[in-house]
């Protein structure tokens, strides 16, 4: 801490930068003794009390020759005769936010001693899913009545506020959900290319819903009463869906040992304030899901970033710590069942650690250099001199740190695992094959039961929905579609693993969008519209015989009625000038 004394009046002053402080004494004509106290800038491996700017070095203690960095210092002022009450005789550093407990942390070479339960016992979907056999029994445990009920009432009234009477229906809704998901894995540019009458397209879709009234059905889908509209609520349209998916998500589910949370990219690329950039990432623009998921990809909770929340109870821990506490509430997770809670750099710190450890939950995940509590861990010196596969513990109270040299060196933390090590296999290019390579045990169990939301959005980009619309909300809704759909083949592969209808999720997919769209199809009134063959066809000069049909169809060269048709085309023409005439034009 620096010492500088002036002349001054008696008078006090408690965290104001030195220029700030200096100006206000002079602008004040403050001329009687007093001592300014300044608390050094932080640097990486200062051990002793000097000036930790360097240019300064040549002027310590000297007013008329301070440094930038010193000149911005927080300080206090003190004087003998100043009417200070009790707690001013405190040092500045007691007032700034965590300095005390960052100072008093002591790391020591000792094992962990913890009181969580480390063996677990999985949750396990309930009974009565045993007797489901069918993709599109699965499907509905997350899109359940309410959930479909909920679309057709807002969807009718939404449609009844812009003066037109839509009055779908719960089957049309289904459909139309069939169709969302065909889009996902018979991919086309336009959506009306689904009611294409050439022999390249599917025709499941256009057999089963007009495509006037799908797309009447996409322009007025809604999920919330616009008349009651929360200003508060920045997801308020897709409210009661979220809160669903995620009550559903967490009542089917189960759960096991391990669980991931990371962070899930929505891809949106018009104009919202909820809109995220993230340089680096696959998805760069687009909106921020929280996610907790099991090691194989089941999502359990998740909720959209929209903003920073003030309310929050956990601002404490920041905002990745604030993520990883609110999902675990969402979640429901149970303390002290030994289940393992895994998370990347972004979210992990020591004091989260130490939290969730008095709450009841394991913990590890990788960790930053500025966020291990002042370990003294070694310097790049002594890394650089090391060879693959040195690792360094250090514990305190209820963590311990571990770094270890891979291609690179590496910090991990864990409120839970000891300071042991075990093997992993590593290339060496001297004996051209992998060997064992010691590994600290927190980072081979991270590799084990991290990956969990990145297998979720593997899963989920594989056949995203192509269908889109103008509604800045209706990328969220989508991509909870696809998820519940991603769910539902994981549960069902886990209860019915011997089932062909979910050996993969393309099948799976496949399965539930024909059940969907046959099930609850909405046949329309018109007759089969048959497409005329292209004129290559029409003119290849093979294989054109006339058929005797028992209905009567519309010639298509002179446009009278014949019971004729032409084999190869399929449409109806006389058999004499009309079918010579119609294959040489």
């Amino acid at each position: 801490m620096h010492k500088i004394t002036i002349s001054t009046k008696i008078f006090y002053f408690r965290k104001l930068p030195l220029h700030q402080l200096l100006d206000l004494m002079e602008d004040n004509d403050i001329k009687e003794n007093a001592t300014v106290y300044l608390l050094p800038p932080e640097e990486q491996n200062i051990e002793t009390d000097e000036d930790s700017d360097r240019s300064d070095d040549e002027h310590e203690g000297d007013i008329n020759h301070l440094g930038q960095r010193l000149m911005k210092t927080v300080c206090e002022l003190q004087t003998p005769e100043s009417d200070w009450e009790s707690e001013d005789d405190l040092p500045l550093s007691s007032f700034l936010e965590n300095k005390t407990n960052y100072k008093k942390t002591n790391w020591v070479d000792e094992q962990l001693n913890t009181n969580l339960v480390t063996t677990c016992e999985d949750i396990v979907p309930p009974d009565e899913l045993s007797c489901l056999s069918n993709p599109i029994d699965f499907f509905n445990l997350f899109f359940d009545d309410n959930v479909i009920n909920n679309i057709v009432t807002e969807t009718n009234k939404y449609s009844s506020q812009n003066n037109s009477a839509l009055n779908v229906t719960r089957d049309e809704i289904l459909t139309f959900l069939g169709g969302l998901m065909l889009s996902g894995y018979a991919k086309y540019p336009n959506k009306r290319l689904y009611w294409s009458k050439q022999c390249d397209v599917p025709t499941i879709l256009s057999e089963n819903i007009r495509l006037k009234r799908f797309e009447s059905i996409l322009r007025n889908l809604h999920l919330n009463d616009n008349t009651n509209y929360n200003s508060n609520d920045k997801l308020y349209k897709l409210r009661p869906l979220i809160d669903s998916l995620n009550k559903n998500f967490k009542k089917y589910g189960g759960m096991d040992e391990n669980l991931s949370i990371d962070e899930s990219m929505i891809p949106y690329y018009g104009k919202h304030h909820a809109k995220q950039f993230i340089k680096g990432k696959p998805i760069r623009f687009g909106f921020k899901c929280w996610a907790i998921c099991t090691s194989n990809g089941y999502m359990i909770a998740f909720y959209i970033y929209t903003g920073k929340n003030e309310a929050s109870p956990y601002r404490e821990f920041g905002l990745g710590g604030e993520v990883v506490l609110e999902l675990l509430n969402l979640a429901e997770v149970p303390p002290q069942k030994g289940f393992k809670i895994f998370f990347d750099n972004y979210f992990t710190s020591v004091k989260l650690l130490r939290h969730l450890s008095d709450e009841g939950y394991c913990a590890s995940g990788t960790v930053r250099q500025g966020r291990m509590d002042n370990c003294p861990l070694p310097d790049k010196k002594y890394w650089n001199k090391q060879k693959r596969g040195t690792a360094v513990f250090k514990t305190s109270k209820q963590v311990t740190i571990a770094q270890w040299k891979d291609n690179k060196v590496v910090s991990g933390a864990s409120n839970y695992e000891a300071p042991a090590t075990g093997y992993t296999n590593r290339w060496c290019r001297l004996a051209k094959a992998k060997v064992p390579m010691p590994q600290p045990l927190i980072f081979s169990n991270y590799n084990k039961g991290m990956g969990g939301v990145d297998k979720m959005d593997g899963l989920v980009a594989a056949y995203r929905t192509r269908m889109r619309q103008r509604k800045w909300w209706w990328p969220i809704f989508v991509y909870m579609f696809d998820v519940s759909v991603v769910n539902a083949w994981l549960l069902m592969r886990k209860i019915k693993p011997d089932l062909p209808c979910c050996a993969n999720l393309l099948t799976f997919r496949r399965n539930l969008a024909t059940a969907l769209l046959t099930t609850y199809e909405t046949k329309s009134t018109q007759g089969k519209v048959v497409a005329k063959p292209i004129t290559s066809t029409r003119c290849d000069g093979r294989d054109h015989f006339v058929l005797y049909n028992q209905t009567e169809r519309r010639c298509a060269y002179c446009k009278k009625k014949a019971k004729f048709i032409c084999q190869k085309c399929q449409i109806g023409l006389h058999p004499k000038d009309c079918f010579i005439n119609f294959h040489r034009m």
